[in-house]
């Protein structure tokens, strides 16, 4: 009888392993279309991710290569093409719910902002971000689906965003944004929200730093068509989107404060090099 106990206990244990292996095995690949299939019905337009990968044991997950198609009609290579994510989240939340992401990390982002004839191609996909609003209808929302997302805190750094305008409406350029630190990304949820709406929130965060950084660069057509690609989208996303924006913007305002400092202190640096200063006699 004991013999036949311990059989089938170690036939429960290997049931059990080979479970968890297939469980194991299968995360990364339904996070990988989940991410996918959330990007892409937030934006409208085909998003794909290179490669994820989550560790169970240290709850950490880093993401590859999320790239942002443009609409139709632009001719710029993509909308957005990322470099590193990094994440740490809590490892029993991954069977919940709604997950929970502890650490959110973006290092390197490439943008592109092509001005069209009847907009840009920022403002065509900020304007799909509207079927994101309370107001959508219910077979919108049902399309949705999957599961929620919990962060506080997102950093993105070292982002270049080049700029292409209308023939004629003057030379390409690129700019670098500071880092953009964000906080409270999902507080005002306490359940956390779709995948799809996080990536809205960061979108409209990352693009209301590039019209701050960028200023009068832009010319008034393009700056108006961002604006009010902005200003839709956040009017759509709730509160907790425009709550973003404005830290985006603050934060590329206090970057541009600091930069006119140095630079006005290494001025005077090199006045006082050129000429001495005057010693009191």
């Amino acid at each position: 009888m004991g013999k036949k106990l311990l059989r089938l206990v170690v036939i429960l244990v290997l049931i059990l392993i080979a479970a968890l292996a297939v469980v194991w095995a299968a995360i990364d690949p339904l996070a990988k279309a989940g991410v996918e299939k959330g990007a892409t019905y937030a934006l409208g337009v085909p998003t794909s991710l290179e490669n994820i990968s989550i560790s169970l044991l240290n709850g950490r997950m880093e993401m590859n290569g999320l790239k942002i198609a443009n609409p139709e009609g632009f001719k710029t290579p993509h909308l957005m093409d990322s470099g590193r994510f990094e994440l740490a989240l809590r490892p029993a939340s991954l069977v919940a719910e709604t997950v929970e992401l502890n650490r959110f990390e973006l290092d390197g982002l490439d943008v592109n902002v092509e001005q069209g004839k009847s907009g840009s191609n920022v403002s065509a996909v900020l304007n799909n971000l509207k079927k994101l609003s309370s107001g959508s209808k219910p077979e919108q929302k049902k399309e949705e689906g999957g599961k929620k997302v919990s962060v506080d805190r997102i950093v993105i750094r070292n982002v270049a965003a080049h700029v292409s305008l209308l023939p004629g409406g003057g030379e390409p350029f690129t700019i670098q944004l500071p880092p953009i630190e964000l906080n409270g990304v999902t507080s005002d949820s306490p359940q956390g929200v779709p995948v799809s709406e996080l990536s809205g929130r960061i979108l409209t965060a990352v693009v209301a730093a590039i019209v701050k950084q960028a200023g009068n660069r832009l010319p008034k057509l393009l700056s108006d068509d961002l604006g009010k690609g902005l200003q839709g989208a956040t009017a759509a996303l709730g509160q907790g989107a425009e709550g973003l924006v404005a830290q985006a913007q603050t934060g590329v305002a206090q970057a541009l404060g600091k930069e006119g400092q140095a630079a006005t202190q290494k001025a005077g640096d090199a006045l006082k090099s050129l000429f001495g200063e005057k010693k009191d006699k």
